[in-house]
């Protein structure tokens, strides 16, 4: 009886963020409209314009099962796959390594999958809190924007719109359709509408609200 319980929590929980996310995603087509068609005629500039840099993180082999908060960790793909940060998706590190030369996710950290299947790749996330036990691979990118100019929240919700995700995702190379891959170079040089910064704000603003219930 109490499992049963449990898992009828559990699936209003699932309810309850899908409507969320269902609610940011209608309130960024209402703020910002479609992001291909660009109706409300936004500023168009390439990536490169927005974004201050681009760090790959360090694959290094791991075991099958997840690090604790006192192991260290590698990352997979997995765990920004799904639009939202989840740590948990990582393998145990058993050899010694360099610390200083890993990139630890931090609070507000915007994550882009450059490698995964054609459905998640360019899968994107905003860390919610600091991580010292789990580093990025290379097929996770770390991506500082130019918060004058843009905002992360507004990027990662452009890339969950699936017209654009078409578009980014369309320029993925490989040879196996079980991964492709987005370079660098393709990547930045993507062509995105630009609304104003105080407009971006104001929705990450929306976000973090609702994030906090």
């Amino acid at each position: 009886d109490i499992l049963d319980k449990a898992e009828a929590i559990n699936q209003k929980r699932e309810q309850a963020l899908a409507l969320c996310d269902e609610f940011l995603r209608a309130t960024f087509l209402d703020m910002f409209g479609d992001p291909v068609s660009n109706p409300k005629g936004w500023v168009y500039e390439k990536l490169d314009e927005v974004i201050l840099s681009i760090k790959a993180g360090k694959s290094l082999a791991g075991d099958s099962k997840p690090a604790n908060e006192n192991e260290l960790g590698v990352l997979k793909v997995s765990a920004v796959s799904y639009g939202f940060f989840q740590p948990q998706e990582n393998k145990k590190i058993e050899k010694l390594v360099d610390r200083e030369k890993l990139i630890f996710p931090k609070k507000g950290d915007f994550l882009f999958s450059r490698a995964n299947t054609r459905e998640l790749v360019g899968a994107t996330c905003i860390v919610q809190d600091d991580f010292g036990h789990v580093f990025l691979p290379d097929k996770l990118w770390l991506i500082d924007v130019d918060s004058e100019k843009v905002s992360a929240y507004y990027l990662h919700f452009l890339m969950l719109e699936p017209k654009f995700k078409d578009k980014l995702t369309s320029q993925a190379t490989g040879t196996s359709g079980s991964m492709l891959n987005i370079s660098q170079k393709k990547f930045v040089n993507t062509i995105a509408p630009i609304p104003p910064i105080e407009l971006q704000q104001k929705f990450s603003s929306i976000v973090e609200k609702v994030n906090a219930i």
